[in-house]
């Protein structure tokens, strides 16, 4: 349970945070669909077309099977790519439009007042998909890139395999690899992995973009963000030197740590498959230097009451408040408010956060067996990956740290 609403302001942040990864990995797998749609269809484009081997035979008949081979795998994946392009767009306008709604709703069901939050404009808010650019590059320029790079890996294949006398199967798996390795030893794998870092990357940057218009839209109630980059346990140097600042909302500089202060807010994200996030912080002071105080909406009426000399108001309910007071009310409670709210903390790791959670939670986000070793075997998150990011399978798991297994209750020799 957090103590102070800051602290359950920014769980919730990391909890929504996690879900626009599954909401990219979703994009991703349907980005993945329609492009590997087109695999088959290239298949037999190569055999229709080649219709016999070539051996590396540069003659006229066959330069005009390549060209017209080439036409057709280019038209076949440039189909595709339309609808890449139409999917990424529309997902991304709708996120844009979706952020600043969810957070308002967040902050409306954490903090105990209505707080008259502002939502940005909705035109404003699509424009972000076409005219921001996330690590350099607007959505569009990335996808063109990406795009380019496909046909361009595509079409040099074929040109390598009929030069050198490969068998129309080998051309076939040379583009769109193997059955038996799920087409990973083919080049359209590269561009598996780039429409993901793609989809990443614009989920992150969208919904980072459309939090910042929130949160200069609400400025006066949360006038300071912090930069949290510990979502997982591999992070880039330029995260990590961010990580933990605090930035005005207003004049859009770090105000915190020293080290980074006076320095202008870096806009998310900050390179391709970014998952760093800002979150609010309803105080105005640095970090650290309020206590906790716990307060109800029925407190805060009270207090009202008491300084307006409105008596016992019902229920203590702001909708028992004397008529043209509500309004004041609000007003008044957003500046108490601030006062009263304990601070966000400024080291919370993705760890220390994933410790908070239920059991269930933590089974969610890891899966039972890491649950049980992240709770009860001692293994801190960085375990769970290798070097590059990847999970380890818990077969190697069970290798590396069998006492791990054993203190979790768990059998290593069953893995």
């Amino acid at each position: 349970m957090a103590d102070t609403w800051n602290e359950e302001l920014l769980d919730a942040m990391i909890r929504h945070q996690i879900g626009l990864l599954r909401f990219d990995a979703g994009v991703r797998n349907r980005v993945w669909k329609l492009l590997d749609a087109t695999e088959a269809d290239m298949r037999a484009q190569i055999a229709n077309r080649l219709r016999r081997n070539v051996a590396g035979e540069i003659t006229p008949a066959n330069l005009q099977r390549m060209d017209a081979l080439l036409r057709g795998l280019r038209e076949t994946r440039t189909g595709a790519w339309s609808k890449v392009n139409q999917l990424m767009f529309e997902e991304m306008r709708a996120l844009a439009i979706a952020e600043p709604a969810f957070q308002a709703q967040l902050m409306e069901g954490i903090f105990p007042v209505e707080l008259g939050l502002n939502l940005p404009d909705p035109a404003r808010l699509r424009a972000i998909v076409a005219k921001n650019a996330f690590d350099g590059e607007t959505l569009k320029q990335m996808l063109a890139r990406v795009k380019a790079a496909d046909i361009r890996r595509i079409e040099q294949s074929v040109r390598i395999g009929m030069t050198q006398g490969e068998s129309i199967p080998e051309i076939g798996r040379r583009i769109v690899g193997s059955v038996g390795l799920r087409g990973t030893n083919g080049v359209t794998e590269i561009t598996r992995r780039n429409a993901a870092t793609i989809a990443r990357t614009a989920v992150n940057g969208v919904g980072a973009a459309a939090r910042r218009e929130f949160a200069e839209a609400n400025a006066d109630l949360a006038p300071l963000q912090v930069f949290i980059a510990t979502l997982d346990s591999r992070t880039t140097p330029v995260c990590r030197k961010w990580d933990g600042s605090l930035h005005d909302t207003e004049t859009g500089l770090a105000t915190a740590p020293p080290q980074v202060k006076g320095q202008p807010t870096p806009v998310l994200p900050l390179h391709p498959g970014e998952r760093s996030l800002f979150s609010f912080a309803v105080d105005g002071e640095v970090i650290g230097e309020r206590p906790v105080r716990n307060f109800t909406q029925q407190g805060l009426v009270r207090e009202y009451a008491e300084q307006n000399g409105l008596g016992k108001i019902p229920g203590s309910k702001r909708g028992n408040l004397p008529l043209g007071h509500k309004g004041k009310f609000d007003e008044w409670a957003r500046g108490r408010m601030r006062e009263l709210t304990g601070t966000v903390p400024a080291k919370t790791t993705y760890g220390q956060f994933l410790s908070r959670q239920s059991a269930a939670f933590q089974n969610d986000i890891l899966g039972p067996t890491r649950g049980k070793l992240f709770r009860s075997g001692g293994l801190t998150l960085d375990k769970f990956v290798d070097k590059t990011g990847a999970e380890i399978p818990l077969r190697d798991l069970s290798k590396f740290h069998a006492d791990a297994f054993r203190s979790a209750g768990l059998d290593p020799a069953n893995f």
